[in-house]
């Protein structure tokens, strides 16, 4: 049987290692302020060191404390009722002003949307949701580090409505929960 492999690495071509005994990934050691590859809760040693053995470009690993697959297939973007005009009119939303101040798309998953609205939107009443599909955005969504240290997807480049499932105005059930837009 042939060895699986696992893309951790965003090359041209991918670069795929052999995956003999789990998956690798980094993970950073805030305590160390140090970030290793792992696996098998082995540390492997820093990127430089082991992007040297596998002749590699640190500067385009990817840094992930979890393997891909177990990332959302759905991620969500808030929207201002212009920011979603301008989405339905052109095709594309560019960001908000604080997407195009960090260079990438700020966006949360279902679990991460209750937050993401008290921190950053309270008191706003002209929201919506958009439910996009987290494969077609590629390459581009990228999961890292962000508000506690929790992983969020942070997409690279426009957020495209040919990637959008579903949209709808913001509403919570009486809990408090999110409800998530549902398409047709």
């Amino acid at each position: 049987m042939a060895p699986s492999h696992r893309h951790l690495f965003e090359q041209s071509p991918p670069v795929f290692l052999p995956q003999t005994s789990g998956p690798m990934w980094l993970e950073t050691a805030h305590d160390r302020n140090v970030t290793n590859f792992v696996r098998d809760g082995l540390e492997l040693g820093p990127p430089p060191r082991v992007c040297e053995i596998f002749g590699l470009d640190p500067a385009l690993v990817l840094s992930t404390k979890e393997p891909a697959m177990t990332q959302a297939a759905t991620v969500y973007k808030i929207l201002t009722a212009d920011q979603l005009a301008a989405l339905e009119a052109d095709g594309t939303f560019t960001g908000s002003p604080d997407d195009l101040r960090d260079g990438f798309v700020h966006m949360s998953t279902a679990a991460q949307l209750a937050g993401t609205l008290d921190r950053h939107f309270a008191g706003r009443a002209d929201l919506a949701i958009c439910a996009v599909d987290a494969e077609a955005c590629g390459a581009a969504l990228r999961w890292e580090e962000s508000r506690g240290g929790a992983l969020f997807p942070h997409l690279y480049a426009p957020l495209a409505l040919d990637t959008v499932l579903a949209y709808g105005p913001v509403e919570r059930e009486a809990d408090g929960t999110v409800k998530l837009p549902v398409a047709g």
